[in-house]
C-alpha cells in the first residue's frame, strides 16, 4: 500500500525531508560538538546564578558587552531571528556573534510556511479558540485547544489515508485530545494513562461531555447525535481508560532545556514585563536557603503565584515555608538589594541558555527520526503548532509499511 505523508503545503515545511540520511547524521554530529562547547550554559540552573557565580563563567569579552543591555535589546540582539536593522551599542566579540549565529543555524526552523494560525484563532477571545467547538474547549487552556485541533486534524488525515479508524492515545492525561478524536472526528480511541488522578479527571470530564451531548440530542441536533453520541460505534466506552503503565521520565534538566518557549520569553523582553524578575527572586532566595541548609540545594520551591507582583520579602516568606525554613529568617537587606540589582545579568544569562533550547530539541528529534529511518519507517518532521502558543511545536509523523517487522531499540 502506498501512502503519502502530509505535504509541506498542508502542514508546513518538513524539516528533514530535504536532508539525506548522511546529512542528518552530520547535523547531529555538529550539534553534539556545539553543545559540548557550551555545556556550562546548557547544564546550568538559573537559580544558582549567585551561589555558583554563573556570570563569571561567561568570557570577559561577553560580559563587557552584555551587562548593560536593555531588555528589548536582549530580545533583538540575542534572541531575534531577523538580521535586519541590528544596531549594536558596542562592538561584539566574534565568539559571541558566532555562538548566536550557530545556535540559530543548527536548530530546525520552528515556523511553518502556512503559519500556526494562533493569532487569528484567538483574536476574538484570548482563551477560546474560534476554530474549535465549545464542547471541546471546556477545561482546556488555549495552548491545548490549539494543539488538539491541529494534531486531531493530522491524525484524522493519516487515518483516512491508511483506512484506519482505531487510535491509541498513550499518555492521554485528562483526555482532551482523546475526546476530540473520538466524539469530534469519529475515530475509535483507546486512551492509556498511568496517573490515576488524571484518570479520575478524564472520567469526570467524559461524564460532563456526555451530559452536554445528551442535552443537544434532546434539542434534536441530528448531526451531533449521529456523529458523537453513538459511543459504541466509535469505540469509546469509559472502560477504555487504562492506568498503571510504567512511565519513563527524562531528567528535569533535559526536559527543561528543550521545552522553554523562546518566542514567549522574547515577547516578555520586548514588553519589559515584570515577570522577568522571578528568576532573580528565586536565585536570591537560593543563596539564603543554602546558607541555612546546604543539603537543600535546588530545593523544590515550586511556582509562587504572581511572584512578580510581590516584594522580595513577601516572596521569600512563601518560598522559605515551602522548604521547611522559618519564614522570619533574617535577610540581610543590603545583600538582597545588591543581588536584585543584578536582575539584568540574570536575564542575559538565561537568554544565552535559552538560545540553546531549540538546538537541544533538534538533536532529540534527529535521534528519533534517524532511528526510525534506520529501521525502514518512513517519517517526517512537521512544525505543526504555532510556536508562540506551543513551544514544543514539532510533530514526528511516521508510517510503517504493513508486514514490516518492528525493531526494538536498546535502552
Amino acid at each position: 500500500m502506498s501512502v503519502n505523508l502530509p505535504s509541506a503545503a498542508q502542514h508546513g515545511e518538513m524539516c528533514t525531508s530535504s536532508l539525506s540520511a548522511e546529512q542528518q547524521r552530520d547535523l547531529a554530529t555538529r550539534i553534539t560538538t556545539f553543545l559540548s562547547m557550551y555545556s556550562h550554559l546548557s547544564d546550568s540552573y538559573i537559580i544558582e546564578f549567585f551561589t555558583e557565580d554563573l556570570w563569571s563563567s561567561l568570557p570577559s569579552s561577553w560580559r563587557a558587552v552584555l551587562r548593560d543591555l536593555k531588555y528589548p535589546q536582549i530580545a533583538d540582539l540575542l534572541l531575534g531571528a531577523s538580521h535586519a536593522d541590528r544596531r549594536y551599542p558596542s562592538v561584539w566579540p566574534l565568539s559571541l556573534l558566532a555562538f548566536r549565529a550557530t545556535a540559530q543555524a543548527l536548530a530546525f526552523p520552528r515556523e511553518s510556511r502556512e503559519g500556526g494560525g494562533g493569532a487569528e484563532e484567538f483574536q476574538y477571545n484570548e482563551s477560546q479558540s474560534s476554530l474549535l467547538r465549545h464542547i471541546f474547549r471546556k477545561h482546556v487552556k488555549p495552548k491545548k485547544q490549539h494543539e488538539i485541533r491541529k494534531l486531531g486534524a493530522l491524525v484524522k488525515e493519516l487515518c483516512d489515508q491508511t483506512d484506519c479508524s482505531s487510535v491509541v492515545d498513550v499518555g492521554s492525561g485528562q483526555g482532551h485530545l482523546t475526546r476530540f478524536l473520538s466524539f469530534g472526528l469519529g475515530l475509535s480511541v483507546t486512551a492509556i494513562e498511568a496517573d490515576r488522578a488524571l484518570l479520575a479527571m478524564a472520567t469526570k470530564f467524559d461524564g460532563e461531555l456526555l451530559g452536554v451531548l445528551e442535552k443537544e440530542r434532546e434539542k434534536q441536533n441530528e448531526r451531533l447525535q449521529e456523529a458523537m453520541l453513538q459511543s459504541s460505534e466509535f469505540g469509546y466506552p469509559m472502560s477504555s481508560w487504562v492506568g498503571g503503565l510504567p512511565g519513563h521520565q527524562l531528567s528535569y534538566k533535559a526536559r527543561e532545556a528543550a521545552c522553554h518557549a523562546l518566542e514567549d520569553y522574547r515577547r516578555r523582553l520586548w514588553e519589559e514585563s515584570q515577570l522577568l524578575r522571578t528568576h532573580c527572586y528565586r536565585a536570591t532566595l537560593e543563596t539564603f536557603i543554602r546558607e541555612q541548609r546546604p543539603e537543600l540545594r535546588r530545593a523544590g520551591v515550586q511556582t509562587v503565584k504572581k511572584a512578580h507582583l510581590l516584594t522580595f520579602t513577601e516572596y521569600a516568606r512563601l518560598g522559605l515555608a515551602r522548604v521547611g525554613l522559618p519564614t522570619d529568617l533574617p535577610l540581610d537587606g543590603g545583600r538582597v538589594e545588591a543581588m536584585l540589582e543584578q536582575q539584568g545579568r540574570v536575564v542575559v544569562f538565561f537568554s544565552l541558555a535559552l538560545l540553546l533550547a531549540p538546538v537541544v530539541e533538534t538533536l532529540v528529534l534527529l535521534d528519533r527520526i534517524i532511528y526510525l529511518q534506520e529501521n525502514g519507517v518512513d517519517s517526517r518532521l512537521v512544525p505543526l503548532f504555532d510556536p508562540n502558543l506551543s513551544p514544543r511545536n514539532f510533530v514526528l509523523v511516521a508510517l510503517k509499511a504493513r508486514g514490516h517487522g518492528g525493531a526494538k531499540r536498546k535502552s
